[in-house]
């Protein structure tokens, strides 16, 4: 059952449907137990315009955030008689109830500018709008938007010029990152951040009054630029730092409500967010690497993944960051000198070691990204989860290794009692056949998948030896594939392989 029925249907079979705006929550309850599943339901869309705000103070100038809203059937969507809620006003600049945003004064320190959030009857908007505020009016004509298939790339033109459009459509920026997402998504099991569109903008005021940091998280993920030349902190004038980009993205798909419990105190918590994202990011520009022609990337993009500049890409990790596990293997002593480099390379490796499903099998642990599933007790618990968790992503026992090479210390019996429930987490994502249909020299297979995954099909007569029968990319989350069999000994057993 649900709380809203005038917004989602549920058929019999368990799929939700609307056409409608806003939030439900649906119920779940297996017949003969007595624990009821809360699943959230969010139909429609809810972004904010613009995702960045330039105001100064001299001359006065205002600005307004509006709310753009469209349905699940991707309708625009009526307003009237909904309650828009802005937030996230603060000492550089205030909002009001209607949206227009009125600057105070500049900032003194990174982290002031404000980010203008909305809620529609309690829904929250997918974005904020960023708002930064200087004392006179930049060099500037306008915020140039690019969007992609997921993500939208906004940066500045100044005086007319725009260096940074021309850097960012030779390095195809919006492809990239759009890859990013896409790659982001099939590893974690996530969506990112609340699930909409992702928005990357280039701030054309970091060198100037309240200078904020070179990135910052969230959506829209700031990158800061400078104001006379537009060469950002995340650039140069021929190449991106991919690496931090790509890290800030992987740090809004790490919103599973198990890692959150995970994570809440954690000793060196922010070391396991930073280290997980660099090691998923690297993921993903390991595989960009390995088939640029599947992403239609050109030579010139794949050649600006490289480079000793390029701090957080998968060379520096193998280099810089592998020394450094290295110096800390020496004499290992955690969490004192646990770093997020520590992690990083730790995870890069183990997924070298154990093959490029290592990673996608680790974020599996905590899928489905909003259930809670393990309370942990103690820093203990909380470091033997992780040597199980990581245990059962490898298919091996890495307790010896934790313990004797990487200094964690270790509840043997709590790393007994869930490694089996950690093992049958990690595999949760494999692919699972739902039906098989056989017609004469038809069939006709429906299977879960994961968006934008290569999927193998194989046939067998005796378990032993397999035949592959078709591959196919996933669309969606189901798919269903059928093929001939004519001319072939009928098969007795199908199977789906899930590929890098």
């Amino acid at each position: 059952m649900t709380d809203r029925p005038d917004l989602v249907h549920l058929a019999p079979g368990g799929t939700v449907s609307s056409v409608g705006l806003g939030h439900a929550r649906v119920f779940v309850q297996v017949r003969g137990q007595a624990r009821i599943g809360v699943v959230d339901v969010t139909a429609g869309r809810l972004e904010l315009a613009p995702p960045i705000m330039l105001l100064h103070l001299v001359p006065g100038t205002n600005g307004a955030v509006a709310v753009m809203a469209r349905n699940a059937d991707g309708s625009p969507a009526d307003l009237t008689g909904r309650q828009i809620v802005f937030h996230g006003g603060n000492a550089i600049a205030r909002v009001d109830e209607t949206g227009a945003v009125t600057p105070l004064r500049v900032p003194t320190q990174a982290g002031d500018s404000p980010r203008i959030g909305a809620t529609l009857d309690g829904m929250a908007a997918d974005n904020s709008c960023l708002v930064r505020v200087t004392e006179t009016r930049l060099r500037r004509t306008s915020m140039e938007s690019f969007p992609g298939r997921d993500v939208t790339l906004v940066i500045p033109t100044l005086n007319g010029t725009n260096s940074l459009a021309s850097l960012f459509s030779h390095l195809e920026a919006v492809p990239v990152l759009d890859a990013l997402s896409a790659l982001l998504r099939r590893l974690t099991g996530a969506t990112s951040g609340e699930g909409g569109r992702q928005y990357v903008v280039l701030d054309p005021g970091s060198d100037v009054q309240g200078s904020g940091p070179c990135t910052s998280t969230g959506n829209p993920i700031r990158l800061g630029t400078g104001t006379e030349d537009l060469i950002p902190c995340a650039g140069g004038e021929d190449w991106i730092q991919w690496g931090l980009i790509g890290q800030e993205m992987a740090r809004n798909f790490l919103h599973h409500a198990g890692l959150v419990d995970f994570l809440a105190d954690q000793g060196p918590a922010s070391a396991y967010v930073e280290g997980l994202a660099t090691a998923l990011s690297v993921a993903c520009f390991d595989e960009l690497l390995s088939e640029p022609q599947r992403y239609g990337l050109s030579a010139a993009t794949v050649a600006s993944f490289h480079g000793n500049g390029l701090s957080l890409m998968p060379d520096t990790v193998r280099s810089a960051h592998y020394q450094m596990l290295r110096d800390y293997e020496s004499g290992p002593l955690y969490p004192d000198h646990f770093t997020a480099e520590i992690l990083d390379a730790q995870l890069t490796l183990l997924a070298e070691e154990y093959g490029g499903t290592f990673l996608f099998k680790l974020m599996s642990v905590f899928c489905p990204a909003q259930e809670r599933f393990m309370s942990f007790g103690s820093d203990l618990g909380h470091r033997t989860f992780w040597m199980a968790a990581c245990s059962a992503a490898a298919g091996t026992d890495l307790r010896d290794r934790f313990v004797k090479k990487w200094g964690y210390t270790l509840d043997e019996p709590f790393f007994e009692s869930i490694l089996p429930q950690l093992r049958k987490r990690a595999e949760r994502r494999n692919p699972l056949i739902w039906s098989a249909l056989l017609d004469g020299d038809r069939f006709l297979l429906n299977f879960s998948t994961i968006p934008e995954t290569a999927y193998r099909i194989q046939t067998s007569q005796d378990l032993r030896e397999w035949r592959d029968l078709k591959a196919v990319v996933a669309a969606s989350f189901q798919e269903t594939a059928g093929d001939t069999t004519s001319g072939k000994e009928s098969p007795s057993y199908y199977r789906v392989l899930q590929l890098r």
